[in-house]
This record gives structure tokens, sequence and C-alpha cells, in this order.
């Protein structure tokens, strides 16, 4: 079994079609694709797709993509991606289901 289901530098046309749309920004932000290189963007949006409940990621994957990638950042840059993510959720909630 893979620890994540994909493999780093892999073009987002061969993502697997679960990944989301906030999976695949972070991708970009992390590996800067597309975009400049931004590990805050990248834990921002790694943090409104777990929100998501991405239902082919554990939660131990999802904790280690935010820690991998929370180990670039200062602390106040965490927590200002985690305030903008917060905000985001807070402002947008999920439908009952």
């Amino acid at each position: 079994v893979q620890e994540y289901p994909f493999v780093e530098g892999v073009g987002h046309n061969k993502l697997p079609k679960w990944a989301s749309s906030e999976y695949r920004n972070q991708l970009s932000y992390k590996n800067g694709v597309g975009v400049p290189k931004d590990y805050g963007e990248s834990y921002y949006w790694i943090t409104l797709a777990a929100a998501g409940r991405i239902p082919e990621m554990k939660s131990e994957q999802i904790e280690a993509l935010l820690a991998s990638v929370a180990a670039q950042l200062t602390t106040e840059a965490v927590s200002q991606a985690r305030a903008r993510a917060r905000a985001w959720l807070a402002a947008h909630p999920t439908k009952a289901q």
C-alpha cells in the first residue's frame, strides 16, 4: 500500500480522478507548478482539502502531508494559513447530508 496515492512531480492531468481541486491546488503551490512555490498557500489548500474529507486518504496521511509542509514554514505562517482556512470554512459551511 502506498503512503500517498500520488507521486511528487506528476502532472495534474495524471492525478487520480478523486483528487479534489483543493488537493490539486496544494500540489501546485507545494511544487511551484504553474504558480510560484508557496508553502503557506499549500498548507491552506491542504487544510481545505482535509476539511472536505478526502475519502481515499487516511487522517494520518493528511496529518503527515500537513507536517511536511509546515516544516517549511514559520509558526506564524502556519497560524495564518490555519486562520485563513477556518475563516473560509466558516463562510462556506457544507450542506447537511
